[in-house]
């Protein structure tokens, strides 16, 4: 049992919700990394939490949650003369951390949803610096591309840090157990070990560009050789459409939003994993396929050009690529890359090994304070 390494004197506010959805998978996961370590109050939004099933998984770890509403009777009855290091997940909670935070406490932001792929990306960076550099105490970044991305227009600053999120262990290695895929417009897929299978895992918004990703693989959507499009989105639509005008439809499995098993079992059986979008902040889309140890082909985003190795586990190109380059770029590692083992480093992505490091970060803001 791991053995909790608790900071003497503070405690970390960790806000651990989207504004419209609450409590995701994903926050979830990361406070339950770092409250291995160090002691956390998670704060939710009461009125939009669909149900109580992520609090209750925090609760049963011992985890304490707190309603947003709640959080200012908290901090003033309870922590009166105890020093609270707030982390935010994104500028909504950077402004309600502002909000209740005193002179004694500090403040970290996760910048999880900067794009700068879209076209205000710049400005927004410029805005919401200017807006928050004297409150943030520590900037997170997902990877260097993104810290690079998001502090274009200046020395990027000595207050940041950069390290990734987690993965689950279940995608640590793949899978034979089989598992039930359908498509949205048809029955039960039975027959996906023996076909050969590209995956790409995204939301179907825009920029996750799904019409140039059919419109690149066309020629090769023959015979045994199927494409997987995981998620939902307001594009979902569209894009079946699409498969169906281009007359690949029946090489094109659309799953909908599936739950990580049924992930995992596709990418059990995976010959190749793409992502073709113009911005990604960090990139599950990327991490999961390669801690199975699958190939990537992958525009440069988010935390590609960390983990991908041109001619070893994948290959990376150009946002602005031509469909025939990547093309070309799938076709060679369909019939080049076998037996990839990442290995080496995927053990960096653990769950548990972002909550040391997170809680490494913690620590570094109060070592840098003892030395002023």
């Amino acid at each position: 049992m791991v053995q909790k390494q608790t900071i003497q004197k503070r405690l970390i506010v960790f806000f651990a919700y989207v504004k419209y959805q609450g409590i995701t998978e994903h926050f979830c996961n990361m406070a339950l990394a770092v409250g291995k370590y160090t002691d956390i109050l998670v704060v939710y939004d009461k009125k939009i939490e669909a149900n109580n099933k992520y609090i209750n998984v925090l609760q049963e770890n011992n985890i304490e949650c707190v309603d947003i509403l709640e959080l200012r009777h908290v901090i003033v009855t309870r922590f009166k003369s105890t020093p609270l290091l707030f982390h935010c997940q994104g500028f909504v909670h950077l402004k309600l951390a502002k909000k209740h935070s005193r002179s004694i406490d500090k403040i970290m932001i996760s910048l999880h949803c900067f794009r700068q792929a879209l076209w205000y990306g710049k400005f927004v960076a410029i805005l919401t610096y200017s807006l928050f550099f004297r409150t943030v105490d520590m900037w997170h970044i997902l990877c260097h591309k993104n810290r690079e991305d998001y502090f274009w227009f200046r020395n990027i600053p000595a207050n940041t840090s950069v390290f990734p999120l987690g993965v689950e262990e279940l995608f640590m290695t793949k899978t034979m157990e089989s598992c039930m895929v359908k498509d949205l417009e048809g029955g039960e897929i039975t027959d996906i070990p023996e076909r050969v299978n590209i995956v790409y895992i995204a939301q179907f918004q825009p920029w996750k560009r799904h019409r140039f990703l059919l419109q690149s693989l066309m020629p090769i959507l023959k015979g045994n050789t199927h494409l997987y499009l995981l998620g939902e989105g307001p594009t979902l639509g569209k894009v079946m459409g699409l498969a169906k005008e281009f007359g690949i439809r029946d090489h094109v499995t659309f799953t909908g939003k599936v739950d990580r098993k049924t992930v995992h079992y596709i990418l059990s059986h995976a010959t190749l994993a793409v992502t073709v979008s113009n911005s990604e902040t960090f990139g599950w889309c990327l991490l999961e396929p390669f801690c199975m140890d699958v190939p990537i082909v992958t525009t440069n985003v988010g935390i590609a050009n960390s983990i991908i190795h041109d001619f070893y586990n994948g290959f990376i190109l150009n946002p602005n690529c031509t469909e025939e380059q990547f093309l070309e770029k799938t076709k060679m590692a369909m019939k080049y890359l076998r037996d990839i083992d990442n290995s080496e480093i995927k053990h960096l992505y653990l769950w548990d090994t972002f909550g040391r490091t997170t809680v490494r970060c913690y620590d570094s803001m109060y070592e840098v304070e003892s030395y002023t």
